[in-house]
Protein backbone atom coordinates (compact mmCIF):
# COMPACT_ATOMS: atom_id res chain seq x y z
CA UNK A 1 0.00 0.00 0.00
CA UNK A 2 1.62 3.31 -1.05
CA UNK A 3 2.46 5.98 1.86
CA UNK A 4 0.18 9.12 1.68
CA UNK A 5 1.70 12.80 2.99
CA UNK A 6 -1.58 14.56 3.48
CA UNK A 7 -0.42 18.42 3.01
CA UNK A 8 -3.18 20.86 3.79
CA UNK A 9 -2.80 25.10 2.36
CA UNK A 10 -0.63 22.40 -0.26
CA UNK A 11 -1.55 24.60 -2.94
CA UNK A 12 1.35 27.64 -2.21
CA UNK A 13 3.71 28.90 0.19
CA UNK A 14 4.80 26.36 2.74
CA UNK A 15 2.70 23.53 2.03
CA UNK A 16 3.36 23.51 -2.06
CA UNK A 17 7.67 23.57 -0.92
CA UNK A 18 6.71 20.47 1.52
CA UNK A 19 5.19 18.69 -1.36
CA UNK A 20 8.08 19.51 -3.27
CA UNK A 21 10.47 18.37 -1.10
CA UNK A 22 8.75 15.28 -0.05
CA UNK A 23 7.12 14.09 -2.82
CA UNK A 24 9.90 11.40 -3.85
CA UNK A 25 8.70 9.21 -0.57
CA UNK A 26 4.70 10.10 -0.80
CA UNK A 27 1.26 9.89 -2.54
CA UNK A 28 1.30 13.54 -1.86
CA UNK A 29 -2.37 15.21 -1.85
CA UNK A 30 -2.74 18.55 -1.56
CA UNK A 31 -5.63 20.34 0.10
CA UNK A 32 -7.14 23.87 0.60
CA UNK A 33 -9.98 25.96 -0.31
CA UNK A 34 -9.13 26.90 -4.17
CA UNK A 35 -9.41 24.25 -6.79
CA UNK A 36 -8.06 26.73 -9.23
CA UNK A 37 -4.70 27.04 -7.27
CA UNK A 38 -5.06 23.01 -6.59
CA UNK A 39 -5.18 22.47 -9.96
CA UNK A 40 -2.18 24.95 -10.94
CA UNK A 41 0.20 23.59 -8.61
CA UNK A 42 -1.19 20.00 -8.98
CA UNK A 43 0.33 20.24 -12.38
CA UNK A 44 3.32 21.97 -11.39
CA UNK A 45 3.94 18.88 -9.31
CA UNK A 46 3.03 16.42 -11.32
CA UNK A 47 5.73 17.96 -13.81
CA UNK A 48 8.29 17.13 -11.14
CA UNK A 49 7.42 13.73 -11.34
CA UNK A 50 5.21 13.54 -7.77
CA UNK A 51 2.58 11.73 -7.89
CA UNK A 52 -0.04 13.75 -6.55
CA UNK A 53 -4.18 14.60 -6.36
CA UNK A 54 -5.74 17.13 -4.81
CA UNK A 55 -8.85 17.91 -2.85
CA UNK A 56 -10.92 20.83 -2.12
CA UNK A 57 -11.35 22.07 1.73
CA UNK A 58 -12.85 24.72 3.84
CA UNK A 59 -10.95 23.98 7.12
CA UNK A 60 -12.99 26.59 8.66
CA UNK A 61 -16.16 24.48 7.82
CA UNK A 62 -16.36 21.42 9.69
CA UNK A 63 -18.73 19.56 7.06
CA UNK A 64 -15.95 20.43 4.25
CA UNK A 65 -13.79 18.40 6.92
CA UNK A 66 -15.54 15.98 6.92
CA UNK A 67 -16.71 15.64 3.03
CA UNK A 68 -12.71 15.62 3.09
CA UNK A 69 -11.97 13.04 5.15
CA UNK A 70 -14.33 10.44 3.40
CA UNK A 71 -12.82 10.95 0.13
CA UNK A 72 -9.20 10.39 1.44
CA UNK A 73 -9.73 7.66 4.10
CA UNK A 74 -9.15 4.85 1.39
CA UNK A 75 -6.58 6.43 -0.37
CA UNK A 76 -3.44 4.48 1.02
CA UNK A 77 -1.62 4.10 4.43
CA UNK A 78 -1.47 7.62 5.75
CA UNK A 79 1.77 8.74 7.57
CA UNK A 80 1.90 12.41 7.35
CA UNK A 81 -0.42 14.85 8.01
CA UNK A 82 1.46 18.51 7.42
CA UNK A 83 -1.44 20.61 8.64
CA UNK A 84 -0.48 24.08 7.19
CA UNK A 85 -3.96 25.73 6.16
CA UNK A 86 -5.06 28.31 8.27
CA UNK A 87 -6.10 32.08 8.41
CA UNK A 88 -4.67 35.41 8.71
CA UNK A 89 -6.24 38.47 10.61
CA UNK A 90 -6.54 39.77 7.30
CA UNK A 91 -8.18 36.91 6.06
CA UNK A 92 -11.89 37.09 8.07
CA UNK A 93 -13.61 37.89 10.81
CA UNK A 94 -12.87 36.62 14.62
CA UNK A 95 -15.18 33.67 14.23
CA UNK A 96 -13.83 32.29 11.00
CA UNK A 97 -10.28 32.88 12.27
CA UNK A 98 -11.11 30.74 15.14
CA UNK A 99 -13.20 27.97 13.32
CA UNK A 100 -9.94 27.45 11.13
CA UNK A 101 -7.11 27.69 12.86
CA UNK A 102 -8.34 25.92 16.34
CA UNK A 103 -12.05 24.12 15.97
CA UNK A 104 -10.94 22.57 12.47
CA UNK A 105 -7.75 21.74 13.20
CA UNK A 106 -8.76 19.75 15.96
CA UNK A 107 -11.40 18.26 14.29
CA UNK A 108 -8.95 17.63 11.26
CA UNK A 109 -6.04 15.90 13.93
CA UNK A 110 -8.74 13.81 15.53
CA UNK A 111 -10.35 12.28 12.09
CA UNK A 112 -6.52 12.33 10.55
CA UNK A 113 -5.45 10.07 13.54
CA UNK A 114 -8.06 7.68 13.67
CA UNK A 115 -6.81 6.50 10.07
CA UNK A 116 -2.76 7.20 10.97
CA UNK A 117 -0.79 4.59 12.72
CA UNK A 118 3.04 4.83 13.04
CA UNK A 119 3.16 8.44 11.30
CA UNK A 120 3.73 12.21 12.50
CA UNK A 121 1.40 15.45 12.21
CA UNK A 122 3.22 18.35 11.73
CA UNK A 123 0.38 21.52 12.78
CA UNK A 124 1.55 25.07 11.61
CA UNK A 125 0.79 27.60 13.96
CA UNK A 126 2.57 31.23 14.54
CA UNK A 127 4.78 32.56 16.54
CA UNK A 128 1.89 35.16 17.41
CA UNK A 129 1.63 32.11 19.94
CA UNK A 130 4.34 33.23 21.83
CA UNK A 131 4.01 36.99 21.50
CA UNK A 132 0.46 37.42 22.40
CA UNK A 133 0.26 38.69 25.93
CA UNK A 134 -0.84 35.77 28.37
CA UNK A 135 -4.01 38.11 29.85
CA UNK A 136 -5.26 37.20 26.74
CA UNK A 137 -4.87 33.62 26.19
CA UNK A 138 -8.06 31.71 27.78
CA UNK A 139 -6.03 28.79 28.94
CA UNK A 140 -7.83 27.22 30.80
CA UNK A 141 -10.65 26.47 28.20
CA UNK A 142 -8.61 24.80 26.23
CA UNK A 143 -8.98 21.36 27.75
CA UNK A 144 -12.50 21.51 26.31
CA UNK A 145 -10.96 20.20 23.49
CA UNK A 146 -10.96 16.70 23.95
CA UNK A 147 -14.45 16.98 25.50
CA UNK A 148 -16.51 19.26 24.54
CA UNK A 149 -15.73 20.69 20.67
CA UNK A 150 -18.50 23.30 20.67
CA UNK A 151 -17.87 24.53 24.44
CA UNK A 152 -14.46 25.05 23.54
CA UNK A 153 -15.57 27.34 20.28
CA UNK A 154 -17.81 29.06 22.56
CA UNK A 155 -15.47 30.36 25.39
CA UNK A 156 -13.06 31.40 22.63
CA UNK A 157 -15.32 33.67 20.89
CA UNK A 158 -16.40 34.96 24.16
CA UNK A 159 -12.56 36.06 25.62
CA UNK A 160 -12.65 37.22 22.00
CA UNK A 161 -15.26 39.65 22.45
CA UNK A 162 -14.02 41.42 25.32
CA UNK A 163 -12.00 43.44 22.69
CA UNK A 164 -13.05 46.38 20.58
CA UNK A 165 -14.22 45.21 17.31
CA UNK A 166 -11.03 46.69 15.41
CA UNK A 167 -9.08 44.09 16.85
CA UNK A 168 -10.79 41.04 17.26
CA UNK A 169 -9.16 39.48 13.96
CA UNK A 170 -5.63 39.86 15.78
CA UNK A 171 -6.98 38.94 18.80
CA UNK A 172 -8.38 35.91 17.27
CA UNK A 173 -5.61 34.72 15.96
CA UNK A 174 -3.15 35.02 18.51
CA UNK A 175 -5.59 33.06 20.92
CA UNK A 176 -5.99 30.10 18.15
CA UNK A 177 -2.87 29.61 17.05
CA UNK A 178 -1.55 29.77 21.02
CA UNK A 179 -4.26 26.98 21.42
CA UNK A 180 -3.15 25.13 18.81
CA UNK A 181 0.29 24.63 19.85
CA UNK A 182 -0.93 24.06 22.82
CA UNK A 183 -3.26 21.28 21.46
CA UNK A 184 -0.63 19.67 19.64
CA UNK A 185 1.53 19.23 22.84
CA UNK A 186 -1.40 17.77 24.32
CA UNK A 187 -2.73 15.57 22.10
CA UNK A 188 0.54 13.79 21.54
CA UNK A 189 -0.17 12.07 24.61
CA UNK A 190 -3.06 10.29 23.28
CA UNK A 191 -1.57 9.42 19.68
CA UNK A 192 1.67 7.93 21.06
CA UNK A 193 -0.68 4.67 21.50
CA UNK A 194 -0.80 4.70 17.96
CA UNK A 195 3.13 5.42 17.51
CA UNK A 196 1.50 8.87 15.58
CA UNK A 197 4.15 12.03 16.45
CA UNK A 198 2.36 15.30 16.40
CA UNK A 199 4.57 18.12 16.57
CA UNK A 200 3.83 21.96 16.11
CA UNK A 201 5.88 24.41 14.15
CA UNK A 202 5.64 28.22 14.76
CA UNK A 203 7.22 30.04 11.87
CA UNK A 204 7.66 33.93 11.89
CA UNK A 205 7.67 35.74 8.92
CA UNK A 206 8.09 34.19 5.71
CA UNK A 207 7.37 35.03 2.17
CA UNK A 208 4.06 33.98 0.77
CA UNK A 209 0.96 35.20 0.06
CA UNK A 210 -0.17 35.05 3.43
CA UNK A 211 2.55 36.62 4.68
CA UNK A 212 2.56 39.76 2.56
CA UNK A 213 -0.92 40.66 3.58
CA UNK A 214 0.16 40.78 7.29
CA UNK A 215 3.49 42.59 6.19
CA UNK A 216 2.71 45.61 7.66
CA UNK A 217 2.75 43.95 11.39
CA UNK A 218 5.34 41.40 10.34
CA UNK A 219 7.99 44.53 9.08
CA UNK A 220 7.95 45.46 12.94
CA UNK A 221 9.23 42.01 13.88
CA UNK A 222 11.79 41.97 11.37
CA UNK A 223 13.81 44.40 12.50
CA UNK A 224 13.73 43.12 15.83
CA UNK A 225 14.78 40.17 15.19
CA UNK A 226 17.96 38.23 14.78
CA UNK A 227 18.44 37.47 11.03
CA UNK A 228 16.32 40.31 10.39
CA UNK A 229 14.93 39.08 7.63
CA UNK A 230 12.02 37.34 5.90
CA UNK A 231 12.17 33.76 5.60
CA UNK A 232 11.93 31.73 2.49
CA UNK A 233 9.15 28.70 2.47
CA UNK A 234 11.92 26.28 1.17
CA UNK A 235 13.87 26.81 4.76
CA UNK A 236 10.84 25.90 6.57
CA UNK A 237 9.72 23.31 3.95
CA UNK A 238 13.22 21.14 5.17
CA UNK A 239 12.39 21.60 8.28
CA UNK A 240 8.82 19.39 7.92
CA UNK A 241 11.42 17.22 5.52
CA UNK A 242 13.49 16.70 8.86
CA UNK A 243 10.46 16.47 11.05
CA UNK A 244 8.44 13.95 9.39
CA UNK A 245 11.98 11.62 8.53
CA UNK A 246 11.90 8.17 10.29
CA UNK A 247 15.19 9.64 11.71
CA UNK A 248 13.51 11.55 13.90
CA UNK A 249 11.05 8.83 15.05
CA UNK A 250 11.90 10.22 18.94
CA UNK A 251 10.83 13.48 18.53
CA UNK A 252 6.76 14.11 19.74
CA UNK A 253 5.17 16.33 21.85
CA UNK A 254 6.98 20.01 21.13
CA UNK A 255 6.67 22.70 19.59
CA UNK A 256 9.26 24.54 17.77
CA UNK A 257 9.94 28.27 16.37
CA UNK A 258 10.95 28.90 13.05
CA UNK A 259 10.92 32.42 13.32
CA UNK A 260 14.51 34.06 12.63
CA UNK A 261 14.85 34.90 15.72
CA UNK A 262 12.15 37.27 16.61
CA UNK A 263 10.82 35.49 19.59
CA UNK A 264 14.57 35.11 21.20
CA UNK A 265 14.87 38.87 20.78
CA UNK A 266 11.91 40.12 21.84
CA UNK A 267 11.89 38.41 24.95
CA UNK A 268 15.59 39.19 25.81
CA UNK A 269 15.19 42.75 25.01
CA UNK A 270 17.06 43.46 28.56
CA UNK A 271 19.60 41.11 27.87
CA UNK A 272 20.52 42.54 24.44
CA UNK A 273 20.92 45.87 25.87
CA UNK A 274 23.29 44.73 28.17
CA UNK A 275 25.40 42.89 26.36
CA UNK A 276 25.62 45.74 23.33
CA UNK A 277 23.42 45.38 19.81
Amino acid sequence: MRKVAIITGGSSGMGFEAAKIIGDDYLIVIASRSEEKLKKASNELKNLNIDVIYKTLDISNKESIYHFINEIKDIGDIKVLIHSAGMSPHMGDYKTIIDANAIGSVILNQEILKLMNNGVIINVSSMSSYLTPSFILPKRKYKYAFCDIEKLRKSLYKRTKLFPLKVRSGVAYGISKNFLSWYSIASSIKAGEKNVRVISVSPGCFDTAMGKMESDEGNKYITTSALKRVGDPKEIAYLFKSLVDVNNSYLTGIDIKCDGGVYAYNKNKKLIKEIGE
